[in-house]
């Protein structure tokens, strides 16, 4: 049993909101680097996300192309932004 509730300015380590992109949508598929994907960005979403990332991963890795709700989230939509993070 804890003595105590757990805060979180106690922790000896940084802690930071569930990641994000700027306009809100995850980011799922192949990156520039052969071979590596990527799964990230689904800020609260991500639990309710969970199987459909699962299977486009899957699928990715198997050599499918995405088709269906996740065609948007291809990270290749900010090749050409600067999205580097500043203040």
């Amino acid at each position: 049993m804890v003595s105590e509730p757990f805060r979180t300015n106690d922790a000896p380590y940084a802690t930071t909101r569930a990641p994000a992109t700027p306009d809100n949508i995850p980011v799922v598929g192949a990156t520039g680097v052969e071979g590596l994907l990527m799964a990230t960005g689904h800020y609260r979403n991500g639990i309710l996300l969970a199987p459909l990332t699962a299977r486009t991963i899957a699928d990715l890795s198997e050599g499918a192309t995405v088709t269906g709700p996740m065609t948007g989230a291809d990270p290749s939509r900010f090749k050409d932004r600067d999205l580097a993070v500043t203040g």
